[in-house]
């Protein structure tokens, strides 16, 4: 993970797109380990389908982060069958009945959307 030490006390941090909920552990230099009060919630987000532009029944690769525990996805507003791979991608078939539009990913953390189907 890459991060910034701001200060004695602040630092900075990226996210992985692989990570999971649960709570973030510092380890300082001596050993000493600090840990969040609570566990943080990851976001979902698309950042790309693949393919793009696809007829139905046609298996569709979600790229992004945040997946875990997905619970939805929807083409065109209309439910698809899917399975999480891992928390950077869905497997998710494209539905009769889809209309040309926006894919959603629904999570327990939120809803990530993509424009590009």
């Amino acid at each position: 993970m890459q991060f910034q030490t701001n200060s004695d006390t602040y630092l900075t941090a990226q996210v992985p797109s692989d990570a999971v909920d649960g709570v973030i552990i510092v380890t300082l230099q001596t050993g000493l380990q600090m840990l969040t009060q609570s566990a943080i919630h990851i976001l979902p987000v698309v950042t790309s389908l693949d393919p793009l532009s696809v007829p139905v029944g046609t298996q569709v690769v979600i790229t992004g982060g945040g997946f875990a525990g997905a619970t939805k996805v929807a083409f065109g507003g209309t439910k698809a069958s899917f399975s999480v791979l891992d928390p950077t991608h869905v497997l998710a078939r494209v539905p009769p009945k889809a209309k040309t539009g926006e894919m959603k990913v629904i999570t327990p953390n939120g809803a990530a959307k993509s424009t590009q189907v």
